[in-house]
């Protein structure tokens, strides 16, 4: 089950509980491995964050072959895609700040190149909401969801700065 933790309008819905339990739809998937992904999501175009040496259990959750974006932080952390034109994005000069969380500016990057005004990007281990606050900063729609209500209360003070 999925609890409506804070909206507005029809910008951005941030939710607590399962992500697997997402009935909906979205343009754009941005999330880590770890993060149930619903089956009407897994063949949209998707964008997933997490250490590099951990590729195979990402593509193992995420039912899906993924390409190598880009790396950062030394190459110690990668993003791959699934599902949509793999785009070199230069993220090398970027380091997590705090660790394990990413910068706005990755977020940015690619959301620059795959996404675009309108979409609705879905992340289903959303954190703090860096995802969602650059989305809306560039003109899209988020749909985040977290486990833990805590980060979900978290993100929605962030999404708002």
């Amino acid at each position: 089950m999925l609890n409506m933790v804070s909206h507005k309008l029809d910008l951005y819905a941030l939710l607590h509980g399962d992500s697997s339990k997402f009935t909906g739809d979205c343009d754009l998937v941005f999330t880590n491995p770890y993060a149930p992904l619903p089956k009407q999501l897994q063949n949209k175009p998707m964008l997933i964050c997490d250490f590099t040496e951990r590729k195979a259990i990402a593509e193992e959750r995420c039912g899906t072959t993924l390409e190598t974006v880009s790396e950062w932080y030394n190459g110690k952390n990668s993003i791959w895609s699934g599902n949509v034109k793999n785009i070199n994005v230069d993220l090398s000069d970027l380091m997590p700040d705090p660790p394990g969380w990413f910068p706005e500016e990755l977020v940015y990057r690619l959301l620059r190149v795959y996404g675009k005004p309108g979409f609705i990007v879905w992340d289903g281990f959303m954190g703090r909401g860096t995802v969602g606050k650059v989305a809306l900063r560039m003109g899209m729609k988020f749909i985040g969801i977290d486990k833990i209500l805590q980060r979900v209360e978290m993100a929605a003070g962030y999404v708002e700065e």
